[in-house]
């Protein structure tokens, strides 16, 4: 499971959030990142990024763009492994927008 649990952001602003998942090599894998209720989603090349893939790290990156859609409330979120004949959730979680 993922690391990552609750975080706060405000709108408006770059957002880049650094997820873990210990013991777990996660080098090649396709990951997916889905803000509930929203648009949002991000994927590896586009929004994520597998920093130590050995080490299970990779980063979630949200642009401007993305947090300037979100009004200010709670949002959950899910992360995803999305690699054929490995679906799995990862983690999930809840963004408050300030």
């Amino acid at each position: 499971m993922a690391t990552v649990n609750d975080f706060q952001i405000y709108r408006g602003e770059d957002v880049t959030v650094t997820v873990t998942i210990s013991g777990t090599n996660i080098t090649g894998w396709n990951l997916k990142f889905y803000i509930l209720q929203t648009t949002i989603s991000k994927t590896v090349g586009s929004g994520i990024t597998i920093t130590d893939g050995v080490g299970g790290v990779f980063t979630i990156t949200l642009a401007r763009a993305d947090t300037l859609t979100l009004l200010s409330d709670k949002y959950a979120y899910d992360i995803w492994r999305e690699d054929i004949g490995a679906y799995r959730k990862l983690g999930h979680g809840s963004i408050t927008v300030k």
